[in-house]
């Protein structure tokens, strides 16, 4: 069953300073994240998984389906331009 951020750092039981002070992060980023308004990067992703003990990448939600979705057509933009 895949938990939210929030519900990892709590069962860690860091406060939401805390734990933005171990990722070396401000707290409004990791509150973004929190809330989904924001896309962790694959290295932030993996600091996470770190700190709250985390073992598989799919028992956490990084993010929602549409950022996913808007991330993969901002990379393919990218990619066109690059090649033209």
């Amino acid at each position: 069953m895949k938990t939210t951020l929030r519900v990892h750092r709590i069962n860690k039981g860091l406060s939401i300073e805390d734990a933005a002070s171990k990722l070396g992060i401000k707290v409004d980023e990791l509150r973004k994240y929190e809330l989904y308004t924001k896309c962790p990067s694959n290295k932030m992703i993996i600091k996470m998984m770190q700190l709250y003990g985390i073992g598989y990448i799919d028992e956490i939600i990084f993010c929602n389906k549409a950022q996913v979705i808007e991330h993969l057509k901002q990379r393919r933009k990218k990619e066109k331009e690059n090649e033209g």
